[in-house]
């Protein structure tokens, strides 16, 4: 009899994951295919250990009839299961109460040997070595779901229920792995359990480990980055503190300093930048404009003052589109700041310098000419060391034009590291900076950590007056806020058509105004410049609220392009558009600013033009 039992083992072999194949003397056995049969099949073999009173079959696969007419239907889909199943009766115990599948006859399924590999792997008594070999087969062994086709309640549970197990094995097998150093095959498996669970925090952590041990220390800033943005836009989450003490030691444990000489070693050794510098502040202005000609932005110069003076903010982002005063505010609040500082250093990035030359200019001067080391990571230190205002000024140079908001340049891309790692880590100083597009690492960090802020300017009524009544325009209190107005209280557009209403118009405002026109002059190339930064979808999104001319809804925008493209799409286009300070929103509706609208609508009419 044993020997029968074992040769019928090899005859019978039932595959239930990801698909349903069973055979019989290798040769595939047909007529099983119904959604029905299938699930009977894993229903019986799933309990084998216990017989299945009838009546229970009978509801649970047949809820919607009476009792008798499920009773009857499973009579005859057991029939018709005997019939197809070659020597049924072997496998199947069948009574007038009960059914069981017979659990001492043995056969091969991939669900009971996925599970005995998986107690194979957690058994105390089993070698590191042999637990990663059990794990390794169990997840070859799960091909997909159980079933996936069958929809039936109880196998809801069961699915659900082994896929866990699947996701513990991949789990525990990632960190065995790592431990037995073996990072590229605990990488590979981590991969696919993030594919399945992209948030499973622990599969994030086991990367991060291998990454680092592998040298790969950016890669692993990369994946801990991940991890917190997705944590925080899925579930509302910040990382563990296991997670984010990892990421911390990863922080501090860069590349290593470049030695001093040995002589000077002994006297620097215990003395920090602070104790190193001047009495006074060490200031490197670079290319900070005069500010003596700044008007107005109280309330905005206040709000910086505060998140920098008192919140200790570690990372502010000035945003809004090009001449509405950004690099001037904080130049006026850099100013007032100087005494709270130990280093101040502006650095404009108007040429996009790689983030290498940027270090080389910003360490050995946090540093006070201590440190060779110019990376992130001794940046870093540094900020640590001693209250540093470190300033980039014309951030968007860096970002990609044609694609959405904040995307990087290419060989840009630690820049956003940058970002990241001082908006993020534990130092007393201040990065601030100004762009007309917002990073994507401020838009994220900005939303659950108090420390990063960003200040959204908005044209200015206080500094649009102060500039008109110092180009000493004539005209009533009325006509100089009608003209404010009419350039959206945008300081540099009020400029430049200042200059050409004192050259037109004899400084006359009203003469201007009689002439009920917005002119662009200069300006005009600012928004070329912007204009051709956008997108192709931007583009179009900008052309439609320049037509409509007044509140826009998606809905409204969507039914307005042709050809017409997905919704997301447009909504992402519209974040973009936001992020450069290029439209407004109330609730789900968008219109643009008045010159900016009346700027399309010339561009728009000249395209018109050149085409006739």
């Amino acid at each position: 009899m044993k020997d029968v039992k074992m040769h019928s083992s090899k005859q019978l072999r039932i595959n239930l994951l990801g698909h349903f194949r069973v055979t019989f003397e290798n040769r595939p056995i047909e007529g099983l295919q119904a959604d029905r049969y299938q699930s009977l099949l894993a229903y019986f073999i799933l309990r084998a250990q216990t017989p299945q009173p009838r009546a229970q079959l009978a509801n649970g696969f047949w809820p919607e009839v009476t009792e008798a007419k499920a009773k009857a239907n499973l009579r005859k889909e057991l029939y018709r299961f005997r019939q197809i199943l070659p020597n049924a009766d072997q496998f199947l115990h069948v009574t007038a109460q009960n059914i069981q599948w017979r659990p001492l006859y043995p056969f091969w399924s991939d669900v009971s040997e996925f599970e005995s590999k998986i107690d194979e792997a957690v058994d105390p008594q089993t070698c590191p070595e042999a637990q990663v070999d059990a794990l390794t087969q169990a997840i070859a062994l799960y091909q997909g779901d159980l079933l996936p086709a069958c929809c039936d309640d109880w196998i809801e549970l069961e699915r659900h229920r082994l896929y866990q197990l699947l996701i513990n094995a991949l789990t525990d097998l990632g960190s065995l792995l790592t431990e037995l150093r073996d990072y590229r095959s605990a990488i590979s498996h981590t991969q696919r359990l993030l594919k399945l669970e992209p948030l499973n925090e622990s599969g994030y952590l086991t990367l991060m480990k291998c990454y680092t041990h592998q040298g790969k220390r950016s890669t692993a800033l990369q994946v801990y980055y991940r991890c917190m943005t997705l944590l925080r836009e899925e579930m509302g989450i910040t990382p563990s503190k296991e997670t984010r003490q990892f990421y911390e030691q990863l922080l501090l444990n860069g590349t290593p300093a470049q030695p001093l000489a040995s002589d000077q070693a002994v006297s620097l050794s215990n003395k920090s930048a602070v104790e190193l510098a001047q009495t006074v502040t060490q200031i490197d202005w670079g290319e900070t404009p005069d500010t003596q000609f700044f008007y107005g932005r109280s309330k905005e110069s206040k709000q910086l003052r505060q998140w920098i003076e008192q919140d200790r903010c570690r990372l502010v982002a000035v945003l809004g589109m090009g001449g509405i005063g950004k690099t001037f505010l904080v130049a006026k609040v850099a100013h007032e700041l100087q005494t709270e500082f130990d280093f101040i250093i502006w650095r404009s990035l108007r040429n996009a310098p790689p983030l290498d030359t940027l270090l080389e200019d910003l360490v050995p001067f946090i540093s006070n000419q201590q440190e060779g080391n110019c990376s992130i990571t001794r940046l870093l230190h540094w900020l640590r060391q001693a209250r540093c205002l470190v300033i980039l000024d014309n951030m968007e140079t860096i970002f990609k034009a044609g694609e959405r908001a904040g995307q990087y340049r290419e060989n840009y891309e630690a820049y956003g590291e940058l970002l990241s790692i001082v908006g993020q880590a534990n130092h007393k100083s201040c990065l601030l900076l100004t762009s007309r597009e917002k990073p994507a690492e401020v838009a994220i960090i900005a939303e659950s950590d108090p420390t990063v802020h960003v200040l959204q300017l908005e044209g200015s009524p206080e500094a649009s007056l102060g500039l008109i009544e110092a180009k000493k325009l004539t005209g009533s209190q009325a006509e100089k806020e009608l003209l404010c107005a009419r350039y959206d209280y945008i300081p540099l557009s009020l400029q430049i058509i200042s200059s050409s209403i004192c050259d037109v118009f004899d400084g006359e405002i009203s003469l201007f105004l009689e002439e009920d026109t917005l002119l662009f002059n200069d300006a005009k190339r600012l928004l070329d410049v912007q204009l051709e930064r956008l997108s192709s979808l931007e583009k179009t999104v900008m052309t439609w609220l320049a037509i409509n001319r007044d509140w826009t809804t998606i809905a409204e925008l969507k039914a307005n392009i042709y050809p017409s493209c997905y919704k997301t799409k447009l909504i992402e286009a519209l974040e973009s558009l936001c992020w450069r300070s290029l439209i407004k929103r109330r609730g789900s509706s968008y219109t643009q600013q008045s010159v900016i609208m009346e700027y399309m609508t010339h561009r728009l009419i000249e395209q018109i033009s050149e085409e006739q």
